[in-house]
């Protein structure tokens, strides 16, 4: 098992992603549930999705909201990072050269956006 920490800002792109239609922030204590299943019938992985105790449905999935791994591999795929290390090298890049260039005062992290 694995459990990953986050906010609501890091729900609702995930839920964007997946076909979800948000309507409201979600709601405090909100969680997302992946739930791993393997077919001994078929030799192939399964998704279930819950969202907040809810079966979360993703296009493609079966009546019971199994989704095959790879369906939802293919559905993520845009929104991932597909070469980690020139993405991070790009931002650290643009980090030190925008640091060049800001005040003393915003660079140690005083400001709190009022003068």
């Amino acid at each position: 098992m694995k459990l990953f920490s986050g906010h609501d800002t890091t729900l609702m792109p995930l839920l964007v992603a997946l076909g979800h239609e948000l309507r409201d922030w979600p709601p405090f204590m909100s969680n997302l549930i992946f739930e791993l299943y393997w077919s001994e019938r078929d030799g192939k992985h399964y998704v279930k999705i819950d969202y907040n105790k809810e079966v979360l449905r993703v296009e493609g999935c079966d009546r019971d909201g199994y989704l095959e791994l790879g369906q939802l591999n293919d559905r993520l795929r845009p929104f991932m990072l597909q070469d980690y290390s020139s993405q991070c090298s790009a931002v650290e890049a643009a980090t030190k050269e925008h640091h060049g260039s800001v005040s003393k005062k915003l660079a140690a992290g005083v400001s709190n956006g009022v003068e």
